[in-house]
């Protein structure tokens, strides 16, 4: 059996990468069974499903749907790395989550972090207003019977709303990053609303938030169901429409008002994670 040097195997593998990026969604499983080879580690097998056009890809006991060519490129490497790569990310520690906690994923995309925190036995209330993603979130939540998803954005009131959808890059919004291929008008809550309409439990173990510049509002909708809730983690990079200015200094100065402390921080994608010292204290 004759062995790839690694440089002509990355070589290769970059250049499969790119042809599946582009798109069609349609070729992107021809393009990895073909090349399959070149990717060790990567998922078993990629399969698309004409019926919802999205892909299927199965790596193990682990299933994920994707939506889009342009969002493949971070699963090639193996799904169980990705999962890892994304506790990692979002400063999730080990042991911090817990059979039956209560998480809610403000931002969820394809519903990869809600996954996640199913796998560690958790139930998962998914907010997602893209309806691309959301249509990869329903169909990564069946079977998983405590991840409820939800295709509306979060606010700081209850509204109709533009949102930019510039999803190929990652980006989109509530504000306009100057790149959306397309507006669409979504739902808009407050967080608060949807609580006192009874979709949560009475106590949040973690809220995920991402949502590529509106940090700020959505925790201005999000007081009371904050006050419940023992950590946060929140990604507040420079995301915030034209100017891309980041959410730092608002998202600490309104979550340290409410009782929690910066307790962890990624300057890698600045990402910090939040705990409720003053819910603590009164628990004990």
């Amino acid at each position: 059996m004759t062995l790839i040097p690694t440089s002509v195997r990355l070589s290769v593998a970059r250049k499969i990468t790119r042809r599946m990026l582009k798109g069609p969604l349609s070729r992107s499983s021809d393009l990895y069974r073909k090349g399959k080879g070149f990717f060790p580690g990567g998922p078993d097998s990629i399969t698309y499903i004409p019926e919802n056009d999205l892909v299927l890809l199965k790596q193990n006991e682990i299933e994920l749907f994707v939506a889009r060519p342009s969002r493949l490129r971070y699963q090639l490497a193996g799904l169980q790395k990705r999962r890892r790569n994304l506790l990692d990310e979002y400063l999730v520690p080990e042991g911090l989550i817990r059979p039956n906690d209560y998480v809610i994923d403000i931002g969820a995309n394809i519903g990869e972090f809600s996954l996640a925190m199913a796998a560690m036995g958790a139930s998962v209330t998914s907010f997602e207003p893209d309806p691309t993603e959301f249509r990869a979130l329903l169909a990564n939540a069946d079977g998983h019977p405590t991840i409820v998803p939800r295709n509306v954005a979060l606010w700081n009131d209850d509204a109709k709303l533009t949102f930019f959808d510039a999803n190929d890059t990652g980006d989109s919004s509530l504000f306009d990053p100057g790149r959306a291929t397309q507006t669409l008008e979504v739902p808009a809550r407050r967080l608060d609303t949807l609580a006192a309409e009874g979709i949560e439990s009475s106590s949040v173990r973690l809220i995920k938030l991402e949502a590529e510049g509106a940090e700020p509002e959505i925790i201005d909708g999000a007081v009371h169901t904050l006050r419940r809730t023992d950590y946060v983690t929140v990604d507040m990079g420079p995301e915030r429409g034209l100017s891309q200015a980041n959410t730092v200094a608002e998202v600490v100065r309104k979550l340290t008002r409410i009782g929690f402390e910066l307790t962890s921080f990624s300057t890698k994608r600045t990402v910090g994670l939040f705990e409720n010292i003053r819910r603590t204290k009164e628990l004990g």
